[in-house]
């Protein structure tokens, strides 16, 4: 619960504010720790616990749901990687004092976590 609820204040509702100021929603399942009574203080958040034990009625529309942000992510991470193979060697070449392992797609080589983060 500790974990949650500093995620909540310290990361969540800094970043919301951040980005808008308009009011938002945080649906959430109802586990334990996420049921804790933890409340925005400037009330911009509002959140929203599903009921108990829908997970059974639910759960079928997450695959629809991954596979959509599967296909995106891979189209995204394909069309990233077209666009540099026209532009590999000058990419590598500019590249060259950058330290081994730090490289990526921006720089004309293989992908790496960075890259696969950034695509999202």
């Amino acid at each position: 619960m500790r974990t949650f609820t500093r995620w909540f204040h310290e990361f969540f509702l800094p970043h919301i504010r951040s980005t808008t100021k308009d009011n938002g929603l945080l649906i959430m399942d109802n586990w334990g720790p996420h049921g804790a009574k933890i409340s925005d203080p400037f009330v911009q958040v509002t959140m929203l616990p599903f009921p108990p034990n829908c997970t059974a009625v639910h759960q079928p529309m997450d695959q629809g749901i991954i596979q959509a942000v599967k296909m995106k992510y891979q189209y995204k991470l394909l069309s990233k990687v077209f666009e540099t193979v026209e532009h590999r060697d000058e990419l590598q070449q500019m590249s060259s004092r950058i330290l081994a392992g730090t490289t990526g797609l921006n720089e004309g080589k293989q992908a790496h976590l960075l890259d696969v983060q950034c695509i999202l």
